[in-house]
């Protein structure tokens, strides 16, 4: 009695007087640990609370999950534990004063640093050890154990202040009950043999923990003792042992806690003794993390990191991560990363949003072999379990060993992510998932996502042996069952060269029920195995969202391979898709039925019952006839509408439809029917237009192919118009005189409401002046245009750098460059203002400012763009020169018709480059002004001798002088006038009536033409 009045001191005080008590919390951590350790019997009470089995703080709680009944309700640890200053660590569970306040806090931890027992050396730390009155130790130096160390079996406060503690091969420190130890801040090692602590008491580990690579020490061997890792950082490095009972952390209990961070590279990590009589608990919480590795030699000849042998209750809770990664490598029981093994009821759950990774290269990831055991993940959960190889054919990922009755729980919105491969070269082909025996269950429920993958193997296999790269395999035995519950509850399960679900040697019950997902895929060896086998199978589907079983093997294979013919078979309010063996399995089905119910029978599900559907009772025949089938009752995913241009005279969009969950796959033809609107730059609607998915490969004006497009006529199947905008209102599956279809909701809708970019160019220019050809003397070009828009000159080519705009009126006038010649070509571009069209693959008529003309025609989407105007450099026939003046001198007045010949200023010149277009030309002549005085007018005596006549000139044309070039040249006409010619040229006749006093003056007109009809 005197224990236990003590031990009920020692709370009430802890924070009102003696410091040397701090510790003493941990030893009695709950009223349950308190009847167990003698400290108070039960209806005592212990810091003025009364102590009750049956109360919430040592309740034991049980994980809220499944639906479907679990064959074992798991206990949680009642272990919370405060929070901690830089050098004491108090473990503190339940029934404490809580009216404690952080300053009393705060003086209860000033005084027990001012009380600890201060040690230098070995002999001085066993010494405070053994001094009963000391509750606190503070080392100041490198401690190297000589001997054992003592046993305690009070509570002790020891900071190492991150000094090294080499405990060679000695135990350090055995801790009995009630005894508990808080060790701080330590650097640790020792050789083989060597531990921190023993005994079964309770030692708590917080602040930092390292060790060095060489370190061969162990930390705990308290097989019936408890362990907390409490906000620690943990850097842990142990040789390599033969043995998993040498493991770094032998404990009946074992908590990590408090974000604590924890990094093991041992070989075996944790390890808890077989005891029958005892239920123990493993707790990771508080957004702990904790990494454990074990690859110390390249291979782990035997033996589990965590290996857990006694009945035992394991949490992976409050937002912690377990991380493991070995390279266990021998047949053995406990061959696999985390092993459960030999205790009848075991529990491993992972719970509110944690995560368990685990990477085995050779071996299991997880085994448990625990009759009535369960394992539970929920509460948007991670487990993400990998095994790439195998040293016999029973190595699954997830392992469920020799007991049978054991149930996986996946609740809450989790995730399962479990994959086998054999991608370490060494495999047996083992499963992802093995259950041993009968009356194993897995409900996946809640909304969750359980994925099961097995990769190739050496070989593909059938169902029916061990070895054959099943996904998962029942072994043996009634009862089983595998079951798929609450809406978007999800299940994927394949194998790349086996059997999806092989129960070959066991009767098999399996369940979908509404609103779920359900795949399965397997490649089995023989064409007459299915991917699912059983015995006698009972396999129905209520409403299911999504289902699709396929035989993936070469020519066909079954999909059903089970043997009792009292099997059934059944589907509720689903659609149902069938593909026939050796037939494309990602093509279009050979039949499709909407909204039926249907019900199978018979051995491999041969028969046909009854369907509700006249077509289907028609057309189904034997379901052995089929190598995949599928239901898939969801809306299609209208997850894209082209962004449309003016080139366009067609609508285009995509179609998807979910496959399960989360896969998407594109239409088949027909399959999706879609409506969009077409509306104005108002936003007024013009049309509504609609068309359905083409399941064929169909690229998109020039994009990489694809299915599942949907093409449809732009309205009046013309051009669609600038600025108008496009909307999908509508799209559903199914065929519209069936009654039945798949509506999309408008979340299943994209919400792109593209407009029609421009990207056309205007029409070439209409020239008003020279038509489509200029002379090399051409000084501008007048013409017409899109008003508004630029024009740009080039020349052979480049850019000239000159450029006009077309007026309000569509008019315009361009400068030429200088120095044309014969053979140039000039082209006038027009560039609007339109912009950068923000559309797939735009043209290269299209930039930033604009679009501009193509300098030949182009074809882009369903328009030609016309290529920018030409205007071609010819050579001409051409007026060089005129005479700048014709003088005829001073004349006297005289009395007979006088014939005056001029003094002539300036050459008369034509020339003629034509080339091969050359025709016959004539000069012409005409007075525009006849010559006269201010009295006196001479009009009309003007005349014109050529090599033929002699020509009268007036007001009107006359021609003066004709011919043809033989190759391109110059004439100078004018030389041969004068004298010397014959008089040719001009002469000036004035009868004596005219010969008037007076200065006279005119003007007279040339001009060098094709002879008419020469054109």
């Amino acid at each position: 009695m005197f224990n236990k009045l003590l031990g009920t001191w020692a709370a009430a005080s802890l924070l009102l007087f003696s410091p040397s008590v701090v510790t003493l919390a941990a030893q009695v951590s709950t009223p349950q640990e308190q009847l167990d350790n003698g400290l108070v019997q039960e209806g005592e009470t212990t810091n003025g609370e009364r102590t009750n089995l049956t109360s919430s703080s040592s309740e034991i709680p049980t994980l809220e999950s499944s639906s479907v009944e679990s064959s074992t309700k798991p206990s949680e640890s009642s272990t919370d534990v405060a929070d901690k200053s830089s050098d004491t660590s108090q473990s503190t569970q339940t029934t404490s004063s809580s009216e404690t306040t952080a300053s009393s806090e705060k003086k209860v931890k000033i005084a027990a640093q001012a009380a600890a027992t201060e040690v230098s050396t070995w002999a001085d730390f066993v010494k405070a050890l053994k001094d009963t009155s000391v509750s606190a130790i503070k080392v100041t130096s490198d401690l190297t154990a000589t001997s054992a160390g003592p046993t305690v079996t009070r509570a002790v406060d020891i900071d190492f202040d991150s000094h090294t503690l080499d405990t060679k091969k000695y135990a350090a420190i055995t801790v009995n009950t009630p005894g508990a130890l808080t060790i701080h801040n330590v650097q640790f090692t020792g050789v083989q043999g060597g531990f921190l602590a023993s005994g079964t008491g309770t030692v708590t580990l917080t602040g930092t923990f390292t060790s060095p690579d060489e370190n061969a020490a162990r930390i705990t061997a308290m097989e019936k003792g408890a362990v907390i890792l409490d906000a620690l950082k943990m850097n842990y490095n142990q040789v390599a042992y033969s043995s998993s009972d040498l493991a770094a952390i032998t404990a009946g209990t074992f908590t990590i806690t408090n974000a604590s961070t924890i990094v093991s590279n041992a070989q075996y990590f944790y390890y808890s003794g077989f005891r029958t009589a005892t239920r123990s608990q493993i707790v990771i919480d508080g957004k702990s993390k904790v990494t454990t590795n074990s690859l110390r030699n390249g291979t782990n000849t035997s033996g589990a990191i965590w290996n857990v042998e006694e009945l035992s209750d394991i949490w992976i809770k409050g937002g912690s991560t377990l991380e493991m990664h070995g390279n266990a490598h021998n047949k053995a029981d406990s061959n696999a990363l985390f092993g459960i093994s030999r205790a009848s009821g075991s529990t491993l759950n992972v719970t509110e949003g944690s995560h368990v990774k685990a990477v085995s290269d050779t071996a299991s990831a997880i085994l448990m072999q625990s009759a009535d055991g369960s394992f539970n993940v929920g509460g948007q959960s991670n487990l993400d379990l990998v095994s790439n190889g195998d040293n016999s054919a029973l190595e699954a990922t997830l392992r469920f060993k020799v007991a049978g009755n054991m149930t996986f729980n996946v609740d809450g919105n989790s995730i399962i992510d479990i994959t086998k491969t054999s991608d370490s070269g060494n495999t047996k082909n083992a499963p992802a998932i093995r259950m041993y025996g009968g009356n194993n269950k897995i409900n996946v429920s809640g909304g969750s996502d359980f994925t099961v993958n097995r990769g190739v193997g050496n070989k593909v296999g059938d169902p029916g042996s061990d070895g054959n790269n099943q996904a998962i395999q029942y072994t043996s035995g009634n009862g089983n069952e595998f079951n798929l519950t609450d809406e978007n509850s999800s299940v994927s399960i394949s194998s790349s060269a086996g059997p999806a679900i092989d129960g070959s040697a066991s009767d098999m019950n399996i369940t979908a029920g509404k609103g779920t997902y359900f795949i399965a895929r397997g490649n089995t060896q023989s064409a007459t195995k299915g991917i699912f086998s059983g015995q006698l199978v009972n396999f129905s589907m209520d409403s299911i969202h999504y289902f699709d079983f396929r035989n993936n093997h070469v020519g066909g294979g079954l999909i059903f391979g089970n043997t009792d013919a009292s099997s059934k078979f059944s589907s509720k309010n689903s659609d149902l898709a069938v593909w026939t063996a050796g037939s494309d399995l990602d093509g279009d089905p050979v039949h499709q039925w909407f909204d039926v119910t249907f019900g199978l029978s018979g051995a491999n599900f041969a028969n046909l019952d009854s369907t509700d559907n006249s077509q289907m009772q028609t057309q189904f025949g034997s379901l052995t006839n089929y190598s995949r089938m599928s239901a898939n009752n969801q809306a299609a995913v209208l997850d894209e509408i082209r962004v449309p241009t003016n080139a366009d005279k067609y609508i285009y969009a995509h179609a998807s439809v979910p496959e399960g969950k989360d896969e998407l796959r594109d239409a088949y033809t027909g399959e999706v029917q879609a409506t969009i609107g077409v509306y104005d730059e108002t936003g007024k609607e013009v049309t509504q237009v609609k068309g359905e998915s083409i399941g064929d490969p169909l690229s998109v004006y020039g994009d990489a192919e694809r299915k599942g497009i949907i093409k449809i006529d732009a309205p009046d199947k013309a051009f669609l118009k600038t600025g108008y905008t496009l909307k999908v209102l509508d799209a559903w599956r199914g065929v519209n005189d069936s009654g039945w279809i798949h509506q999309s909701s408008p979340d299943e809708l994209t919400k792109d409401t593209p407009e029609v970019y421009d990207v056309t160019p205007a029409d070439p220019v209409k020239l008003t002046s020279g038509g489509d050809t200029v002379a090399p003397s051409a000084k501008e070009v007048t013409g017409t245009g899109e008003a508004g828009d630029i024009l740009d000159v080039f020349l052979n080519g480049v850019n000239t750098g000159i450029e006009t705009t077309v007026n309000e009126a569509g008019e315009f006038t361009a400068a030429l460059p200088a120095g044309l010649k014969k053979g140039d070509f000039l082209q006038l571009f027009l560039r609007d203002h339109a912009g950068a069209a923000a559309v797939t693959n735009p043209p290269l008529t299209n930039d930033s400012v604009g679009n501009i003309e193509p300098a030949t025609d182009m074809t882009y989407h369903d328009a030609t763009f016309k290529e920018a105007k030409k205007v071609q450099v010819n050579g001409s026939l051409e007026l060089v020169s005129v005479p700048d003046t014709v003088d005829f001198g001073t004349q006297k007045v005289g009395t007979k018709t006088e014939t005056y010949y001029p003094n002539v200023s300036g050459k008369l010149a034509i020339s003629d480059t034509r080339g091969d277009g050359k025709v016959p030309w004539q000069l012409t002549l005409k007075e525009t002004e006849g010559l006269h005085s201010d009295t006196n007018d001479l009009s009309g005596l003007l005349s014109y001798k050529n090599a033929q006549n002699t020509v009268q000139i007036n007001q009107d044309n006359q021609v003066v002088e004709t011919g043809s070039f033989d190759q391109d040249g110059l004439l100078t006409i004018s030389d041969q006038w004068g004298e010397a010619n014959h008089n040719n040229g001009l002469a000036l006749t004035v009868p004596v009536g005219k010969q008037l006093l007076g200065d006279y003056k005119g003007t007279l007109s040339w001009t060098l033409e094709n002879v008419p009809g020469n054109n």
